[in-house]
């Protein structure tokens, strides 16, 4: 690495690091990482989730009226076991409602993107 930093360097070579979307923990990590470099990257994200972002969450923006969010989060966990075992509600458990044009992340519920033959389940958004 220290090699590859010192090329970058040499030749002036601008790095940069552009996340479409990141949750706010991850982008954590990613500035971490890359203050640990020696090298300089220039770091941008379009859009940053947070706790509000997470479907059942207590800060969630998707329900306020906690008996609604309760009833939601047995439907989509009792699926979400069904579906992905080791990751009912998103990897991470992070409980995403995000999806893009040519994919769904696998940190979304896996009720958006799974597909099974038992139980039958259909996905909205099939994972590529």
């Amino acid at each position: 690495m220290k090699e590859l930093s010192l090329i970058i360097r040499q030749r002036n070579i601008k790095i940069f690091f552009i996340a479409i979307v990141a949750y706010v923990d991850g982008l954590k990590r990613i500035e971490k990482t890359i203050d640990e470099l020696d090298t300089k990257v220039i770091l941008h994200t379009c859009e940053t989730l947070d706790e509000t972002c997470k479907c059942f969450g207590e800060k969630s923006r998707f329900y306020s009226d906690l008996k609604q969010r309760e009833a939601a989060f047995r439907v989509a966990e009792n699926y979400g076991k069904k579906l992905e075992k080791k990751c009912p509600l998103g990897y991470g458990n992070l409980q995403l409602a995000v999806t893009f044009e040519h994919n769904c992340p696998n940190d979304s519920l896996p009720i958006l993107w799974s597909e099974s033959t038992v139980p039958k389940w259909m996905p909205l958004f099939k994972r590529n």
